[in-house]
């Protein structure tokens, strides 16, 4: 089931991008919807994917705290891409409490699995803490 659902979270991500939320206004467009199934199953880029379009609202309403939840599990889980926007919400205190620390830590794991958007950010939170 994974599987078919990853393809058709994917197939409709990639045909549905920009879709506003469904036409009545109350829930995800189709893409989104296909997302979250897949998130909510455990399918770790579908998470980290399900995330972004949480932060930013496209195809689903915004829901940061949600967002962060999904970033969690996908971070846990050793996806880089979700370690880093993880870092980013307590840098910015977004979904969560803003806290350094924990931007830090996140962004260190990211950075050592390779990720160079990681790797820079943590760079300048170090050298922000030291002012």
């Amino acid at each position: 089931m994974k599987n078919i659902v990853i393809f058709l979270a994917i197939m409709l991500l990639c045909c549905s991008c920009s879709t506003p939320e469904s036409a009545d206004g109350k829930g995800d467009s189709e893409a989104a919807r296909w997302l979250r199934i897949a998130a909510e199953d455990g399918v770790v880029y579908a998470q980290y994917y399900y995330a972004e379009c949480a932060l930013e609202g496209d195809g689903t309403r915004a829901d940061a705290v949600e967002a962060v939840n999904h970033l969690r599990s996908a971070a846990a889980s050793g996806c880089a891409q979700a370690m880093f926007l993880l870092g980013k919400c307590y840098r910015n205190g977004t979904g969560v409490e803003a806290s350094a620390a924990e931007a830090e830590k996140w962004f260190a794991r990211a950075a050592e699995k390779g990720n160079p958007d990681a790797k820079a950010a943590l760079k300048a939170l170090r050298e922000a803490g030291k002012k």
